[in-house]
């Protein structure tokens, strides 16, 4: 069997020029809980985020993060969350990212920082040649191309002879037309490889995540930390003891290091001394006694507040509630 000159460029080269064409551009995690993950993508507007409707899936973002679109070599982005910044291309000068429905737009490379921890690198797979070339001269680089590929097949050696081991180059020409007698490379690999929550983790391994990660927090003290798992995303909010820094911030890499891929991770804590957010409107002082909330919230003794406290006893001008070694009593 005989193939021409075309058939010298490597299935692997032939679909990643195909590829690199369809997908031109590239989104690297540089670091944060999925650093090393890196996808292609398109020109259509892409959303990225922590959410299960983003387009890119990255673990400790909030949803809809931000959105982006590639163009030629310049990448315009709208941020959807605060404390973002771009690092331009062409200075290398972080920017912080306007929000709002404001558009921000930056050469290529550009980099990008999420939060604390993530940071993402939006670069092209292969430079824009698009005002590089007219179309007379696309027309002669392609005949020309052509012509030594037709040259070449003729005077190849035939299959008894020593194959080429010469490795092809990137061609500016047409891609390669295989003949029928060969056989259809294989479908590549999906370029994804660790933009999550497309690694599974539902059900009891969900629920197994967030007993082990509850179970962790109470036990270093965590009494002013909340968590709530609402659509495959864990969120976690509250106050932390200043002294408290260091033991959430490995309790958090420890998850993250073991669920990231998996179950997004959503941190919204601040430091400080933590005590109930309850805000009464009406108390109830019969055989069961209740209290009603401004927004109409029922609470009556042992039921649990918003914010993870627990009511211990409802008196006359005070209410006493408790949250894992805390107490704390409410005047009104």
């Amino acid at each position: 069997m005989k193939y021409g000159a075309g058939s010298l460029i490597r299935r692997t080269g032939y679909w990643a020029h195909i590829m690199s064409h369809s997908k031109p551009f590239l989104l690297s995690v540089l670091t944060g809980p999925n650093a090393g993950a890196s996808t292609a993508f398109g020109t259509a507007k892409m959303q990225l985020g922590g959410g299960r409707e983003d387009n890119i899936v990255l673990a400790g973002l909030s949803p809809d993060c931000l959105a982006f679109k590639g163009d030629g070599n310049r990448l315009r982005i709208a941020a959807r969350s605060e404390g973002l910044s771009c690092h331009d291309g062409a200075t290398g000068v972080p920017s912080a990212l306007p929000t709002g429905g404001a558009v921000y737009e930056t050469e290529l490379p550009a980099t990008l920082r999420l939060n604390s921890d993530t940071v993402v690198t939006i670069s092209r797979l292969h430079a824009d040649t698009r005002r590089r070339l007219g179309l007379p001269a696309s027309l002669a680089i392609g005949a020309i191309a052509l012509s030594m590929g037709l040259w070449l097949g003729a005077n190849s050696p035939d299959a008894a002879s020593p194959p080429e081991t010469q490795a092809a180059t990137d061609s500016t020409g047409p891609a390669p037309t295989q003949t029928a007698e060969a056989a259809a490379p294989a479908a590549p690999p999906d370029l994804m490889t660790a933009t999550s929550p497309k690694m599974s983790c539902t059900g009891d391994c969900a629920t197994s995540a967030a007993e082990g990660l509850q179970t962790r927090m109470q036990a270093e003290g965590l009494d002013g930390l909340t968590l709530s798992v609402e659509d495959g995303i864990f969120r976690v909010t509250g106050a932390l003891p200043a002294n408290k820094t260091d033991v959430w911030r490995q309790l958090r890499a420890n998850f993250e290091s073991d669920f990231g891929q998996s179950l997004p991770l959503v941190v919204q804590v601040h430091e400080g001394d933590a005590s109930p957010i309850l805000a009464v409107s009406s108390v109830w002082l019969g055989k069961a006694p209740e209290i009603r909330t401004k927004s109409g919230t029922v609470l009556r003794i042992g039921d649990t507040t918003g914010d993870g406290w627990i009511i211990q006893s409802i008196a006359k001008g005070e209410i006493e509630l408790a949250r894992g070694s805390q107490t704390t009593t409410v005047r009104f």
